[in-house]
């Protein structure tokens, strides 16, 4: 028969029983405020047009298309033209059309077509103007996109090969822009030399406000339809976007540029120029998506008077599926004195189809 627990012992084991209960309670508070971040209910609520409402997390707005992400769909893209209001608690940079820039949450507006931007103080702006809208406080890697083509033809007859590819990856952060291009191309047949084209571009632009950057490049090219065994080039350019709304893009530029030069059968030699331009982007997201794209590049020598260069392409993207796309590009790249030596052409020009992803 158990003997009977003595008083003083009873009220130790409650206690202790209570202290444990307590520390236990707290153990699982705790852990539900480390895992609650993990866990958080998206409370950012996008209200459309039509009269719906769509509660997630807003991700960013860019091209016309507002990233959105949801826990019953996941992340979805949403015309900016269908959007009526949104609201967030996080913190964004807003951008309009006119290059003016806004900091702060997004708070409800109590009127359809209207957005109030929050930190210190309180802006209302109308929505439609809104060309892009950034997370502030995202990681560096979720600031990056880009993409990737691969193109090649293989003809029997003649035994003709052409392999193309290019690819691109920005980086946009609140102050900074800036990217690395390359692009390689290779053709070969029977009874005629190959040619190859080669480049490798690195970008920075500084934003100063108002549709203004500031900022430079360095280069690296080969051509031998144009006989360029290599041009090592550095340039500082100024950037105005002309245009700028959620469906086109227009960039113009004007800098100058330093090069070191080496063409088949001379020494290298210094090389400096005007440089100016324009970059260009044209966005239709109704299926398919489809943007087109295109880039001139103006140079007159400075050093060798008379002489004159551009670089013009054209790129056509059609998405087949989701981040993957067919592509097409012309490209034309024009030296009035190509070489140093007789068969050097001033048109280097083709066209190219690829298969691509971007991200």
């Amino acid at each position: 028969m158990a003997q009977p627990v003595p008083q003083p012992a009873r009220h130790r084991l409650a206690y202790r029983a209570r202290g444990y209960a307590r520390a236990g309670l707290l153990a699982c508070a705790l852990a539900a405020a480390l895992a609650s971040p993990l866990h958080a209910q998206k409370t950012d609520v996008v209200t459309l047009k039509n009269g719906d409402r769509i509660t997630g997390e807003v991700k960013k707005l860019e091209r016309g298309l507002l990233e959105y992400k949801t826990d019953d769909m996941g992340t979805i893209y949403v015309d900016w033209n269908k959007i009526a209001r949104l609201t967030s608690r996080n913190y964004f940079e807003v951008e309009l059309e006119s290059g003016r820039k806004y900091f702060g949450a997004l708070d409800e507006s109590g009127e359809d077509g209207k957005m109030v931007v929050s930190l210190a103080v309180s802006d209302t702006v109308d929505i439609l103007p809104v060309v892009r809208i950034t997370r502030i406080k995202t990681t560096f890697w979720s600031r990056l996109g880009g993409y990737v083509d691969l193109g090649f033809s293989y003809a029997k007859a003649n035994k003709n090969v052409q392999f193309s590819t290019s690819a691109e990856v920005r980086y946009r952060g609140r102050k900074f822009y800036g990217s690395l291009a390359g692009e390689s191309y290779f053709q070969s047949q029977t009874g005629s030399e190959g040619t190859s084209r080669n480049s490798l571009t690195f970008t920075l632009q500084r934003y100063l406000g108002n549709k203004w950057a500031l900022g430079g490049n360095v280069r690296f090219e080969q051509n031998q339809e144009q006989q360029l065994d290599s041009r090592f080039s550095i340039g500082a350019a100024g950037w105005r976007a002309a245009v700028q709304t959620n469906r086109v893009v227009l960039l113009l530029l004007a800098g100058v540029q330093a090069s070191s030069e080496k063409f088949v059968g001379g020494s290298a030699h210094f090389s400096a120029e005007l440089a100016a331009g324009y970059d260009f982007s044209l966005f239709k997201f109704h299926n398919p998506k489809t943007d087109i794209t295109s880039t001139l590049h103006l140079y007159g020598s400075m050093t060798d008077f008379g002489r004159f260069r551009f670089d013009f392409d054209v790129r056509l993207k059609y998405e087949l599926f989701k981040d993957f796309y067919l592509g097409v590009t012309f490209f034309d790249k024009f030296d009035s004195r190509p070489g140093t030596v007789e068969g050097g052409v001033s048109n280097d020009l083709g066209t190219t189809l690829s298969i691509g992803y971007s991200f």
